[in-house]
């Protein structure tokens, strides 16, 4: 979590640097897109509190932290990385900056996501996955209702 509140204090420390960023809402409102991912598996963990989190709380406590620290993180980076400019002498310095938070945040909430799936979930899509791919035929559906 100190690496994260770093990487967002350096992160909002450029969009400030940067004014003509804040200038231009649309890059704004892009990097809001970007976090909705995030806050909608916030809010789904805050949700289903009881149904995945039932046993631990701390557990609860942790994910949702992550959730919110990466919507908090991925806020700056689509703006720097849409702003840059080839004039800019640090252009390679914060394109560097900027799409490696955007892949570690995009990874973490990958693995975070992965990691809060229970079996019961897994078998119960794979059964269903397997029943769309490999449909019952009409003549063997027809034989076990008679």
């Amino acid at each position: 979590m100190s690496a994260t509140g770093f990487l967002t204090v350096h992160l909002f420390s450029i969009l400030y640097l940067k004014k003509s960023i804040l200038k231009n809402k649309s890059l704004v409102y892009l990097g809001f897109v970007a976090s909705i991912f995030p806050i909608y598996l916030f809010i789904d963990t805050i949700y289903n509190y009881q149904e995945y989190y039932s046993q631990s709380a701390l557990e609860f406590v942790i994910t949702g932290l992550y959730y919110a620290s990466d919507a908090v993180v991925i806020l700056p980076c689509i703006p720097i990385i849409l702003s840059l400019t080839k004039k800019d002498p640090f252009i390679f310095h914060w394109l560097l900056i900027t799409l490696s938070v955007f892949i570690l945040v995009t990874a973490d909430l990958c693995y975070t996501f992965i990691a809060s799936i229970d079996d019961e979930l897994l078998s119960n899509t794979m059964v269903m996955v397997l029943r769309i791919c490999h449909p019952i035929p009409a003549y063997v559906r027809l034989n076990t209702m008679v």
